[in-house]
């Protein structure tokens, strides 16, 4: 079978059984898995447990400190406590591991290009979760931060990056939706919206990590992508905004994310934004002070109850036509912690990753050597029945939502105004239809 790469060529991939002599299943791709990063989102992916975990033959989880939770691993998987950014010690571990390796960064605060750089020159599959700045930096800004994510890395694999619930699957349904409307409909409108009503018995909690939240959400300037340009605004911090869930306003910011970049990028698309939702009382700390946000944001316990919904919904529009396609994925906080012992902020992403490990695994598309986010992947019609099925077997549910009638309540958004998107050089403004000047 062949495909195009991404870039205009044509590269012949097949899928195909492997010899292994530690027992890995014939027609599989890779024989180790490592997953770096055992915090909120690393423990969710091995509570929710998959057939796919099973088809490697090694399994290794890494991570910085000691944890209670390695009754999660599954038989014969492997926890060691250290730093993926010591590159030798990496390289030792990796080094007994049955080949070829996959490599899962869920690390936070880490620079994933350095990363990418040792694993790509021992021939290592990569997929991470989140964008990155330069190790040392202090950088918020998207506008910085994803160009560099982005860094070309040379590899014989895939290298799949910012892939999870959010940014990742939203931007392989918005192709979806795309699809699905008529020739000559373009113009498009995207709106992610987010509404997380976590709540516990015992205060105020999150669904994930509490520091990457307050820097998305108290640090990082809006970004949306409007006119097809990228804006980002001035100052600190995500723009206010009122969002209305089936008529019921709820307070949002206009959020930075990888998503939003990645999606702005696509043919076709005007604009797009993500709109965050959390409960009332988190959005109360996260108007306040950083270093009280800090104190007083945590995780849910293990063990501890919690309550809500989690609601994620991806919304297109056609500016032409004026119609309008909103897709949403409910889940219940109390009911996936009475199932699997997590919330489902980690339950929908943990999903999102094992359908990206699924086409890594079992697919053509892992023996695709390239670099990707889930909105330049080149899929063909195959890829999509695969994907299709693979999120019916996992309980990736997304239904329609035009019910909902989501939107943003006419009040006018707060912070400052937006700004063209500067090339990194400084040289240019970023446009999504070509590289902003000849040194990007």
């Amino acid at each position: 079978m062949s495909r195009p790469d991404g870039n205009g060529n044509t590269a012949h991939v097949m899928l195909k059984a492997k010899q292994d002599p530690a027992g890995m299943h014939a027609g599989t791709h890779y024989n180790g898995l490592v997953v770096a990063g055992f915090g909120a989102i690393g423990q969710g992916l091995f509570a929710i447990g998959d057939s796919c975990l099973r088809s490697f033959a090694d399994i290794l989880v890494i991570d910085r400190e000691l944890t209670r939770a390695e009754n999660l691993l599954p038989a014969g998987a492997r926890f060691i406590r250290g730093d993926i950014r010591d590159n030798d010690w990496l390289m030792d571990q990796l080094n007994t591991l049955a080949s070829p390796v996959l490599f899962v960064n869920l690390c936070s605060g880490v620079d994933n290009v350095m990363i990418r750089r040792l694993l790509g020159k021992a021939g290592i599959a990569y997929l991470d979760s989140c964008c990155c700045a330069p190790e040392g930096s202090t950088e918020a800004r998207f506008s910085r931060m994803m160009p560099y994510t982005m860094t070309k890395i040379a590899s014989s694999r895939p290298q799949w990056l910012c892939w999870g619930i959010n940014p990742g699957l939203v931007e392989l349904m918005t192709r979806k939706i795309i699809a699905g409307f008529d020739p000559g409909e373009g113009n498009f409108e995207i709106t992610i919206f987010e509404h997380d009503q976590l709540e516990g018995e015992n205060g105020v909690i999150v669904g994930w990590c509490p520091e990457a939240l307050i820097e998305e959400i108290m640090r990082s300037p809006t970004l949306e992508c409007s006119a097809g340009q990228l804006l980002e605004k001035t100052g600190l911090g995500a723009g206010k905004v009122l969002a209305c869930w089936g008529g019921q306003p709820v307070a949002s910011r206009v959020v930075a994310h990888e998503d939003i970049w990645n999606i702005g990028r696509l043919p076709g698309v005007l604009k797009a934004r993500f709109i965050y939702g959390l409960h009332p009382g988190v959005m109360r700390i996260l108007g306040q002070d950083i270093s009280q946000a800090r104190i007083l944001l945590k995780t849910p316990g293990r063990g501890e109850p919690v309550f809500g919904a989690e609601r994620l919904a991806v919304s297109v529009k056609s500016g032409v036509s004026g119609r309008e396609r909103v897709l949403i994925w409910q889940e219940n906080h109390h009911d996936i912690w009475q199932r699997h012992g997590i919330n489902a902020v980690q339950y929908q992403t943990g999903k999102a990753l094992l359908l990206a490990l699924r086409l890594l695994q079992l697919t053509s598309l892992g023996e695709l050597a390239g670099q990707y986010c889930a909105a330049d992947l080149p899929l063909t019609g195959q890829d999509w029945g695969a994907i299709d099925l693979f999120m019916h077997d996992l309980a990736i549910n997304w239904r329609d939502a035009k019910d909902l009638d989501l939107r943003l309540c006419p009040r006018a958004e707060s912070g400052g105004g937006p700004t063209q998107l500067p090339c990194p050089c400084g040289a240019a403004t970023f446009t999504k239809e070509a590289a902003p000047c000849p040194c990007c």
